[in-house]
């Protein structure tokens, strides 16, 4: 079965499944065959997509270039607005992730890049993010994780992409977190309680929960008692205590004006005083 592409991409389509990888030189000319009129078309876009899946061990520029094409594709292509609507989210989870698993790390760059860059994004993507970097970070799959990454452990990179796709202006909540960031934080706080994640991760899961617990419920700057109980339930999931979650705990007392007693017990218990 022949291509299905023609022309300059059926040429660059050609020497990239000759040998398996896409090098600078390569970048270089879809660079200026696909910019060369000022706009990407749908064509063009999976025609990306395609090659990603049709290649490794790629130059450096690739990523660069393929995170940088795809969101001007789907961001910038309605205005300058950059709201993607459900066909947008439907057709990117099609193509890196029609199975459900993002297999490329690359995929998972453009993800987060997209809901950092777009102004709003239909809730099936926020989730569909959320799921996808939660299984990054816990995967063994040296496909699924890339290189120099630690299974199971949450390193500075895992941090950044976090901190990308729940602080983006598409996701959810925007700067304010949301139920279901929060509770992806605890489970990755509570899954890798044992390894050793890079102190940045301390930082964000801190602030991060701190923001959904005193700015997102109904009592503004106060814990109230559904909070004092999610809050333990949360920490208490895994029947252990770590760092992370006294740090936590520690930072909640100074900043909220006022706890529910219902805390009280578990604050005692982590030697919160």
């Amino acid at each position: 079965m022949g291509s299905m592409w023609t022309g300059a991409l059926g040429q660059l389509e050609s020497e990239v499944l000759s040998s398996g990888s896409i090098s600078a030189e390569s970048v270089l000319k879809l660079r200026r065959s696909i910019y060369g009129d000022g706009e990407i078309k749908q064509d063009e876009a999976d025609f990306l997509f395609h090659l990603n899946q049709k290649s490794g061990a790629n130059d450096p520029a690739w990523d660069d270039f393929y995170v940088e094409a795809l969101t001007d594709y789907f961001v910038w292509k309605r205005g300058p607005n950059g709201a993607l609507n459900d066909d947008d989210a439907g057709q990117l989870i099609d193509c890196i992730g029609g199975d459900n698993l993002i297999e490329h790390p690359t995929e998972l760059k453009l993800l987060s890049n997209i809901l950092y860059r777009a102004q709003s994004v239909p809730r099936s993507l926020c989730a569909f993010a959320l799921k996808a970097v939660r299984d990054s970070v816990l995967s063994d799959n040296p496909k699924v994780i890339g290189a120099g990454r630690r299974p199971g452990v949450i390193d500075a990179s895992d941090v950044l992409m976090i901190q990308r796709i729940i602080y983006g202006m598409g996701s959810d909540g925007g700067i304010a977190i949301d139920k279901d960031e929060a509770e992806l934080l605890f489970d990755l706080n509570n899954r890798s309680a044992k390894a050793a994640n890079d102190p940045s991760w301390t930082t964000l899961f801190v602030k991060a929960i701190t923001m959904y617990i005193l700015y997102k419920g109904s009592s503004p700057n106060r814990i109230d008692q559904d909070e004092a109980s999610w809050l333990t339930a949360h920490i208490e999931a895994d029947g252990q205590h770590d760092s992370a979650e006294k740090d936590l705990l520690a930072y909640l007392k100074r900043e909220a004006e006022y706890i529910h007693s219902d805390l009280d017990p578990l604050m005692a218990k982590l030697g919160i005083d």
